[in-house]
């Protein structure tokens, strides 16, 4: 029976009252970021990298589907509805935690520094939990190029490129939806400054980092401050741009080679 079930309400709606605090600015997380971070339009994109990274894109007012990306509504506001398209990585920030755990780092902040020191490269092919988006596989990863002079900072920067290289895929796959001009990044992960930079290189695309990394809870709190009436469209600025430096794009094709490999031999 229908009427069992409770109304649909748009996210800057008041869904009711605590202790005299009206409850609004209701929205999804990945959602709150797109918004918090300005991505308002068609073809504005978005990467928040926190224990996962996801990538949204804004397709805009019309619902889309594209093979390998999930549609999602990113939220209604004022009446005025938006549509999203995303891909997700499902270790990223949790990687970086597992290699403190296995004594590889010290401290989850070292590792940019130590990634921009790295003389030797390595391949990581990030399957920890199995491949998400664009593979859906379940597969282990993989580790190549194994030498006796790698050190610990060729392991770091290994699996921040792979992060890269995964986002870099996503990227690629909504291309082919819209065109895309910039990545906006925020979440804890985004502080790393060679994730980053990384990229950009691979993407080819200018890449901008919030001022506000808890992007998830601030756009819940824009949000809500606009259904109070406390302001209107209001977003976060930005701290720091990376632009393309590095020609990454015979490294990206091993890369994507050696994930290939992985699925074949599995």
């Amino acid at each position: 029976d229908e009427e069992m079930l409770p109304d649909v309400l748009e996210s800057d709606a008041v869904f009711g009252e605590y202790r005299g605090v009206p409850i609004t600015g209701v929205i999804a997380d990945q959602s709150s970021s797109l918004y918090s971070l300005g991505c308002w339009d068609r073809g504005e994109i978005k990467v928040t990298n926190g224990t996962g990274s996801f990538v949204d894109l804004n397709v805009g007012e019309e619902a889309e589907v594209f093979p390998k990306l999930l549609p999602l509504i990113a939220w209604k506001l004022k009446g005025e509805k938006r549509y999203m398209l995303e891909g997700m990585l499902y270790y990223s920030g949790s990687a970086v935690d597992l290699f403190k755990e296995l004594g590889i780092i010290e401290n989850v902040k070292e590792t940019s520094e130590m990634a921009f020191a790295s003389k030797n490269d390595l391949y990581i092919i990030p399957s920890f939990v199995g491949i998400s988006t664009p593979h859906y596989v379940s597969v282990p990863g993989l580790l190549y190029g194994i030498t006796n002079s790698m050190r610990r900072e060729d392991l770091v920067k290994a699996l921040l490129e792979a992060v890269a290289f995964r986002i870099t895929e996503i990227v690629e796959l909504m291309k082919k939806v819209e065109k895309i001009d910039a990545i906006r990044c925020d979440g804890e992960m985004s502080s790393n400054d060679f994730l980053l930079q990384r990229i950009a290189d691979a993407t080819k695309l200018k890449v901008r980092r919030s001022s506000v990394l808890a992007g998830s809870l601030f756009g819940s709190y824009l949000v809500a401050g606009r259904a109070l009436g406390k302001w209107k469209r209001v977003c976060a600025d930005f701290s720091q741009e990376f632009l393309p430096k590095e020609d990454v794009s015979q490294k990206y094709r091993r890369w994507k080679e050696l994930l290939e490999l992985t699925k074949r031999i599995s």
